[in-house]
This record gives structure tokens, C-alpha cells and sequence, in this order.
């Protein structure tokens, strides 16, 4: 499977911990091979090491403006508070979910085709 989901966060970030919520969250509905990769760049941040090649062909660096950096199916999806990103990222990845999503008073659910 190619990789096409990711968050890119960074260690003691409290941006990216937010992130990190949003997508452990929408993750536990997704099946296995379609879940958000999380990813934490310290190596390259403190001793330029790249321990994920991953993020050489996925980051555009036109389009990396800081941490974190969420990547889902060609879309950058912006930073913003945890009850956002939850939304914002299930209405992008719906289609995959095995079940139904009931959050902040909404029913995210695939689209019936």
C-alpha cells in the first residue's frame, strides 16, 4: 500500500499533541491499512537524520510551514483545536470508515454510492 496519510509532528510540540488526539481518535475508526501513520521527527529536527524516507517523497517542502503537518489523501489539512481537526479529518477519510462517527452532535458516516 503507498502511503498517503500521515501526521508529521514534532517532540514537546503542544500543536501537534492536539493533532495527535484528532487523529487517534478518527484512526480507531478506520480499518488497519487506511489509518493516519503518526509520525515524529525528532531525528531530523535535533541531528538531521532522516530515520523515516517516507517523508522525503510525501513532504512537499513548498507546502511544510511548521509543525504539525497533516497530510491525508493530497490534502494538507491546517492546524486548528482537537474538535476541529476530529471533524475536518473524518469528513475527508469517511468513505473508509468501518462504522459510523457520533461527535460534537453530528453523525459522520461513507457515502452510499
Amino acid at each position: 500500500m503507498e502511503l498517503n496519510r500521515l501526521l508529521v509532528v514534532r517532540r514537546g510540540c503542544p500543536f501537534c499533541l492536539l493533532a495527535f488526539k484528532a487523529v487517534l481518535f478518527v484512526n480507531r475508526y478506520l480499518p488497519y491499512d487506511k489509518r493516519i501513520e503518526v509520525i515524529d521527527n525528532y531525528q531530523w529536527e535535533e541531528m538531521k537524520i532522516n530515520s523515516h524516507p517516507v517523508l522525503d517523497s510525501m513532504l512537499d517542502q513548498d507546502l511544510f510551514d511548521g509543525y504539525p503537518h497533516i497530510f491525508i489523501d493530497g490534502t494538507v489539512v491546517e492546524p486548528a483545536p482537537t474538535e476541529n481537526l476530529i471533524i475536518s479529518i473524518a469528513e475527508i477519510v469517511k468513505n473508509d470508515f468501518v462504522m459510523d462517527i457520533k461527535y460534537g452532535g453530528r453523525t459522520i458516516r461513507p457515502e452510499v454510492e
